[in-house]
């Protein structure tokens, strides 16, 4: 798989304003307790993330993000009790941005099987391009933090390519899509501790998605 240029701005807050101004309700992870907060709680996030893409999982310390940011320590401490849930927060904050400009970016034409996977194709291309941030959001997941514990057990893995759910598709196409996003999240984590080629994983998960999904494009 050939990536195109698809890294994201690195004015992360401009595309969250982008996000804003076309009426979609940025993901939870991106709104600060009170709103007199959100642009300090932005500052934070931001910081986190621009650490992990630039040198990896293991340099976004909560010191690290609080210089960044201009905040203080017990600031960053305020809204992320620990570096994992702070990590976590910010890596699922940023797909959350990234699946966004994949969907608009990607081809609307079509049936909604076509627009799907013209969606994910995108967003294989974003992961390709932004690997030290994968392998934090996978990496991030291997804790017994209990705030992340219970974040992803109340998160959905589709947030990273839509709510099936409300997609007009058969219930059977919906379920494959669900067994298709666990199967890039165990791909993920093979890749993050040197199991698995990236290329391949991704790959395989289009490939498996696709095939059910053109099959109904072509009945209907």
């Amino acid at each position: 798989m050939t990536a195109p240029d698809a890294r994201q701005e690195l004015d992360l807050r401009g595309l969250l304003r982008q996000v804003e101004a076309s009426g979609t309700r940025p993901h939870r992870f991106w709104l600060a307790p009170k709103p007199g907060q959100q642009e300090r709680y932005e500052r934070i996030l931001v910081a986190a993330i621009e650490i992990a893409r630039e040198k990896g999982y293991d340099a976004v310390q909560m010191r690290a993000v609080a210089a960044r940011s201009e905040a203080s320590l017990a600031t960053v401490y305020t809204y992320f009790t620990s570096r994992d849930y702070l990590v976590f927060c910010a890596v699922v904050g940023w797909s959350s941005l990234a699946r966004w400009r994949a969907g608009q970016e990607a081809d609307q034409g079509g049936t909604p099987e076509e627009r799907i996977m013209a969606v994910w194709a995108r967003l294989a291309y974003v992961w390709l391009d932004e690997q030290r941030l994968l392998e934090t959001w996978a990496r991030s997941m291997m804790t017994r933090d209990t705030r992340v514990a219970d974040a992803i057990r109340n998160t959905d893995w589709l947030y990273w390519a839509g709510d099936v759910s409300e997609l007009d598709i058969a219930e059977e196409l919906k379920d494959h899509l669900t067994l298709a996003n666990e199967l890039f999240f165990a791909g993920v984590v093979r890749w993050a501790f040197g199991q698995a080629d990236l290329d391949t994983v991704l790959d395989r998960v289009l490939a498996f998605a696709r095939r059910p999904l053109e099959a109904a494009a072509v009945r209907s």
